[in-house]
């Protein structure tokens, strides 16, 4: 090979290269990605947006209200731009409700039977026996939502289905694993403040490792269908995933029983 020859190999194969790379960015996964789905039951409202920034997650909700979560910190915050406030929520927190309750449970044993069984159905629980655990059972059902397919389930509660779901993979959505690492460890805590907390949260969430996946379309039994319409992959400002530093924390009393 001469040295002219070898300089034009040399030059190939750094052209070759950058074109791959440029290939290869272009077909990668975005760190950044936003989901925005539509109310089924209202065409023309938008039901919320979930956007994820590692570390941070932001759900916006229709009345204006937000969650944030921070996943290095295992913390989740629910602001309320109308009062300027927001509440921490940790396991912690999720810890002292469950030992609340079990406190209540302890002390209605000698309330009437009709009155325990009213006071039972407000705090979602039942005295005496564990909280009834949640399956989440998937189907051979597709469908298709904005472009992405996704596999219908069931969460299931004491033999009965109560919603259903349509569960996308991450990366038919584009979303990266740390995306969806941290969409799937708030969803941890809020399946731990579920379980403790009885019917102060939302009983209709499959645990992430049941479900396995994103959900692009839910569907409950009371009303509530979402669906997603759209996904973004457009850099997200930093400051969508900060508190304003005027807003003041909703300290919650102690919970110690």
């Amino acid at each position: 090979m001469t040295a002219l020859s070898g300089k034009n190999y040399l030059r190939n194969w750094a052209l070759a290269t950058a074109s791959l790379c440029l290939y290869l960015a272009s077909t990668t996964i975005q760190a950044e990605i936003s989901l925005t789905y539509a109310d089924q039951d209202n065409s023309a409202a938008q039901a919320f947006v979930i956007s994820v920034k590692p570390p941070h997650l932001r759900m916006n909700e229709a009345g204006g209200m937000w969650l944030l979560y921070d996943s290095q910190a295992d913390v989740l915050y629910a602001v309320d731009p109308s009062q300027q406030s927001y509440t921490k929520m940790d396991r912690a927190m999720a810890q002292q409700l469950g030992g609340v309750l079990d406190a209540v449970q302890e002390q209605m044993k000698n309330l009437p039977p009709e009155q325990r069984a009213a006071i039972e159905q407000m705090m979602g629980r039942s005295m005496g026996k564990s909280q009834v655990k949640t399956e989440y059972v998937l189907t051979s059902s597709k469908r298709k939502h904005a472009g992405v397919e996704c596999t219908v389930g069931h969460l299931v509660r004491s033999n009965k289905a109560r919603h259903e779901f349509c569960v996308a993979q991450p990366k038919a959505l584009g979303m990266s694993s740390k995306d969806y690492a941290v969409m799937s460890k708030m969803f941890e805590l809020m399946a731990a403040l579920r379980d403790s907390a009885g019917g102060m949260f939302s009983q209709d969430m499959p645990d992430p490792s049941q479900m396995n996946g994103v959900a692009i379309e839910s569907n409950g039994p009371k009303g509530g269908h979402q669906i997603l319409s759209k996904v973004s992959h457009d850099p997200i400002a930093a400051d969508q995933f900060k508190i304003p530093t005027n807003y003041r924390q909703e300290v919650i009393p102690n919970l110690t029983p």
